[in-house]
C-alpha cells in the first residue's frame, strides 16, 4: 500500500510539471512583440552626375556712379535709396543762381555782339569797312557763342538726370551739402539682370560647363526659385583661398531679387541619363553574395533583392529589382528580419 502511494505521487508530480511548463510556452507565444523603428525612403529617379550645390550672392548688373560735372552746394536730392529710377529722371539739383547770373551775362554778351556783327556786315558789304575789322567782329561774335554755350552747358548741369533705368543703391549728399565736380551722390544700380556671384574652388571649376543647368533658391523671398539664363567663369583665382568667381545670369524684370541677397545655387549637368539611386548603406549582402535591400510594406518589412550599377557619390544605382515609389529602409534596417512589424 505504501509503494503505490508513492508511485502515485511520483506521478502526479510529473503530470503538474508538464502543466506547468505548457502553461509557460503559451504565455511566451501569445506575447506581443513592439514595432521596430525604422526611417525611409521613397525611390526615385535622379541625374547619374551628381549636382554641385554653392552659396552664392546677389550682384547688380551694372553699377553707375553719378555726380555734378560742376562744384555747387545741392540744393536737392529728389531719390531715396531702393528707389526705382526710369532714365532721364532728374535725380538731383545744385543751387543754380550762380549758374543762372552767368548764363543772364553771357546772353546780353552775345546779343551785343550778334547786333555788331550785323552792323559791321552791312557797312563791309558796302565797302564801307576794312576786311581785317570785319574779321574781328566776326570773331568777337564766336567768342561771345562759345561763351554763352559754356553759360548754357554749366546750368544745366546743375540738374543731374539718370543716364538708364536702374534702382538707387546708396545715397552719399544731401540737400545743403557741397558738390565737388565728379563727387558722387548716389549710385544707380541696373537690376533688370542681376548677376549671382559664387565662388567655386579651384579643384571643382574645370567640372562647371555654360550647359548646366542653374537652380537659385533665396531663403529672403521665402525660399523662391529663379533658373539661371548663363554662366561666366572667372580668370582669376583668389590666392588665399584658391576660388575662382563664377558668375550666373538671372533675368529679373520683376525687380525681386535684389544685390546683396543670399542664395543656395544648384549647379546640375543637362542631358545627364537618370538613374533609380538609394543610399549606399541601404543596400545588404546575402548568401552568395546576393544584394538586397529592405522594403517597408504596409507596417511590415520585407526583403527585395537587387542588383546595383554604378556609384554616384554616397548613392548607388539600382539596375533591377525596384521599380520606384517603393520605401526603402535607410535606417533601423539592422533590427528587423522577414515580416517584421515596423512603423515610420
Amino acid at each position: 500500500m505504501t509503494l503505490r502511494k508513492e508511485v502515485w505521487l511520483m506521478s502526479f508530480s510529473a503530470v503538474l510539471a508538464v502543466l506547468g511548463l505548457a502553461g509557460c510556452s503559451d504565455s511566451s507565444e501569445v506575447e506581443e512583440v513592439s514595432p521596430v523603428s525604422v526611417r525611409t525612403e521613397a525611390v526615385s529617379r535622379s541625374l547619374k552626375s551628381a549636382s554641385s550645390v554653392y552659396t552664392g550672392v546677389v550682384k547688380e548688373s551694372e553699377s553707375v556712379s553719378l555726380g555734378f560735372p560742376v562744384s555747387g552746394t545741392v540744393q536737392s536730392v529728389l531719390v531715396d535709396e531702393g528707389e526705382s529710377v526710369c532714365r532721364g529722371a532728374v535725380v538731383a539739383c545744385l543751387d543754380r543762381s550762380v549758374a543762372g547770373s552767368a548764363l543772364e551775362a553771357a546772353r546780353a554778351t552775345l546779343e551785343q555782339a550778334e547786333d555788331a556783327f550785323g552792323r559791321m556786315e552791312m557797312l563791309h558789304s558796302s565797302a564801307s569797312l576794312p576786311d581785317m575789322k570785319m574779321t574781328e567782329v566776326k570773331s568777337r561774335l564766336q567768342q561771345a557763342q562759345a561763351a554763352y554755350a559754356i553759360a548754357q552747358k554749366n546750368y544745366d548741369d546743375c540738374e543731374l538726370k539718370a543716364p538708364c533705368s536702374g534702382v538707387v543703391g546708396r545715397k552719399f549728399l544731401s540737400a545743403g551739402a557741397t558738390a565737388l565736380p565728379g563727387q558722387a551722390v548716389c549710385t544707380l544700380l541696373g537690376i533688370d539682370r542681376v548677376k549671382v556671384k559664387v565662388s567655386v574652388p579651384e579643384t571643382e571649376v574645370s567640372g562647371i560647363q555654360p550647359s548646366h543647368s542653374v537652380q537659385i533658391k533665396v531663403p529672403a523671398l521665402g525660399g523662391e526659385v529663379f533658373h539661371g539664363a548663363g554662366i561666366e567663369k572667372g580668370v582669376e583665382a583668389d590666392p588665399l583661398a584658391h576660388t575662382y568667381d563664377v558668375y550666373v545670369t538671372v533675368d529679373n524684370r520683376s525687380h525681386r531679387l535684389l544685390p546683396g541677397m543670399v542664395c543656395s545655387v544648384t549647379l546640375s549637368p543637362q542631358g545627364e541619363e537618370s538613374a533609380l539611386l538609394v543610399p549606399v548603406t541601404a543596400v545588404c549582402s546575402g548568401s552568395g553574395g546576393r544584394r538586397f535591400v529592405w522594403i517597408a510594406d504596409g507596417g511590415a518589412a520585407r526583403r527585395v533583392y537587387v542588383q546595383t550599377g554604378d556609384a554616384v557619390g554616397n548613392r548607388v544605382e539600382i539596375t533591377s529589382g525596384l521599380s520606384g515609389g517603393e520605401l526603402v529602409i535607410t535606417e533601423g534596417f539592422q533590427k528587423v528580419s522577414e515580416g517584421s512589424k515596423i512603423k515610420y
